[in-house]
């Protein structure tokens, strides 16, 4: 089941104006198939080596940009700050990625990056952009947090990808989870423990 599921996500994020709800049941593995994308966008655009065009004479564009939502900071610093650090140490340590503590941040020597932030953050983040933000336990975030990442995905060469992770819970109508699984042209992945 974890390469059909790989198999999907990678199909789904990697055309552009892609968007993906991954609604799981708790336990299964859920943060790294949320992270996992950033890491795989990140080596195909640090191995091109050639930025992307910008309109006005722009210099090329170089690397991923990539924003990680969560529901607080010290819930990320708290479990997974440390697995992040130890991904770009361990199994992605080809990329040469360093995660900073203080600003809760992945650098990467291509340019790309990845910067985590609370919804509060995101709404205050006017001027960053990004290629793909990622929602990590959407559950507990509001569905209006969705149009705060409206502005960070803009540009007219962004790639626009969305990823929503988080555990489903029917009770709550009102997450971004739950409207996620809604918007048209999404790919919807779910898995409990026995998967």
């Amino acid at each position: 089941v974890v390469l059909v599921v790989q198999r999907v996500e990678q199909r789904a994020l990697t055309q552009d104006d892609a968007r993906v709800a991954l609604s799981w049941k708790r336990g299964c593995g859920l943060s790294w198939f949320t992270r996992s994308p950033w890491y795989r966008l990140i080596a195909e655009h640090e191995r091109q080596g050639v930025g992307r065009v910008r309109l006005g004479g722009a210099p090329p564009l170089r690397g991923a940009r990539v924003i990680h939502v969560v529901p607080t900071m010290k819930g990320w610093r708290d479990t997974h700050a440390r697995t992040a650090e130890q991904e770009t140490a361990g199994v992605w340590a080809s990329l040469g990625g360093r995660y900073r503590r203080t600003s809760c941040r992945l650098d990467f020597p291509g340019g790309s990056w990845v910067q985590v932030m609370s919804p509060r953050d995101l709404l205050y983040a006017s001027c960053e952009r990004a290629d793909l933000v990622t929602f990590d336990e959407a559950g507990m975030l509001s569905a209006s947090v969705i149009e705060d990442a409206v502005p960070v995905l803009s540009e007219p060469w962004s790639m626009n990808r969305v990823l929503v992770g988080g555990a489903w819970n029917p009770d709550n109508k009102y997450s971004l989870l739950a409207a996620a699984m809604k918007w048209p042209r999404v790919t919807v992945i779910q898995a409990t423990w026995r998967d």
